[in-house]
């Protein structure tokens, strides 16, 4: 067989089609839902909910409720979309799949939940407005059919996801990417304006974009972004109700990739507010709440552990989330965090370049799990946090050298 890279095409400016055979009408699989509904909501962290409850959500909490678990505690591998994604995708932390630069176009190479439930028999869609989730990076890999739209809204979303269920029928795995929270503080539709106070649109602007953690804690914003995400939660109620019409039993999950920094108390930027993230997982088991650690990444690996497939992402529980940025020209950041504690530790820039990995110099801070704003005195368990991030900035030194930077 042979295998391409990529493509030329010259065309003289007609808009060009490309796609692979989808055959409509294939034999169900045994014992497997027939729908695999995966809906990632960018910009949503799980703070907003601890702070106002899932009431602001209530179509979500009512259709999660049955056969679902709430996961309280989980967390993003990076602080922005395509580090963190690509770890989705991929099961992987950053350190191993290193797609981090904003500015290339390296490419998901690793295997990903798309390719094995492909491989599976599941015809497989995608359908984002995202702006990071497109083929320049990857993120087709695995998926039949593959739509980007940066320029719709959740409703053209919705839309294609429902034809996608009504073309194909048969087993399905559809992923939808939501940009539409991370844009909540520009102008909302008038159902969501009617609810918010007229002093919630004088908001700081942030002059370094939505990642500057330089400004924190807007209560203005914060009433905007929850009026926001009441509006969308509507609206995805007709998702639900598609869902529940093809498939009763079908596995959905919801999660986010990152929260946001206007909620924060201090301006680090791995902070809980930008870091704890939502993440509902319904597989109709059991309904549940679990408080535990979580890492977003350990998802392609509870995919395939519920669909008794044989998997190579073999994720393996160790008590403690790991959430990295790697990003050009800034200093490489890592949190540690376990039931207890949260443990900041910073390598700089130059250190990276350098691929150092002896007489590299950091700086750390050790603080609560539940209140990052407090100190705490280093004790084992920071020795033992202090010891993961290390051996995580080691791994991520040599992935560099053999990768390359």
């Amino acid at each position: 067989d042979n295998y391409f890279e990529k493509i030329q095409i010259e065309t003289d400016r007609r808009d060009v089609v490309i796609g692979k055979p989808i055959y409509k009408d294939k034999k169900l699989l045994e014992e497997k839902p027939k729908l695999i509904m995966h809906i990632f909501v960018d910009a949503l962290t799980q703070c907003i909910v601890e702070r106002f409850g899932y009431e602001i959500m209530p179509n979500t909490k009512n259709f999660f409720s049955n056969g679902g678990t709430f996961y309280t505690n989980a967390y993003a591998q990076s602080e922005w979309t395509l580090s963190s994604i690509a770890g989705v995708f991929t099961g992987k932390y950053t350190n191993e799949h290193l797609l981090y630069h904003p500015r290339r176009e390296d490419r998901l190479k690793e295997t990903t939940i798309a390719d094995v439930l492909s491989e599976e028999g599941y015809t497989t869609f995608s359908c984002t407005n995202v702006p990071r989730l497109t083929a320049i990076n990857g993120f087709d890999k695995g998926f039949d059919r593959s739509i980007v739209a940066v320029d719709k809204d959740y409703n053209y979303i919705i839309n294609e996801a429902c034809e996608q269920l009504d073309a194909f029928g048969g087993n399905q795995y559809q992923f939808l990417g939501f940009f539409d929270l991370h844009e909540a503080h520009r102008l909302q539709p008038v159902s969501s304006q009617s609810v918010n106070d007229i002093k919630d649109f004088k908001f700081r602007h942030y002059p370094g974009g939505s990642k500057d953690t330089s400004i924190v804690f807007d209560e203005e914003q914060i009433n905007m972004y929850k009026n926001s995400i009441t509006h969308f939660d509507k609206k995805i109620q007709r998702l639900y109700d598609a869902i529940n019409s093809y498939d009763r039993e079908a596995m959905v999950i919801l999660h986010s990739d990152h929260g946001v920094s206007f909620m924060g108390k201090t301006s680090e930027l791995l902070a809980q507010e930008r870091e704890k993230i939502v993440f509902l997982y319904k597989n109709n088991k059991i309904s549940n709440i679990d408080n535990n650690i979580k890492e977003i990444r350990e998802l392609p690996s509870m995919i395939c552990k519920d669909l008794n497939i044989e998997e190579s992402f073999n994720y393996k529980y160790e008590g403690y989330a790991i959430t990295e940025s790697l990003y050009p020209n800034k200093e490489y950041e890592i949190v540690v965090r376990d039931n207890i504690s949260s443990l900041f530790f910073k390598v700089s820039w130059e250190d990276v370049l350098k691929r150092n990995p002896k007489d590299y110099k950091y700086s750390s801070s050790y603080h609560p799990l539940d209140n990052e704003t407090l100190l705490l005195e280093e004790d084992e368990n920071y020795k033992k946090s202090i010891l993961i991030a290390k051996n995580h900035y080691l791994k991520m030194c040599q992935t560099i050298d053999e990768k390359g930077l």
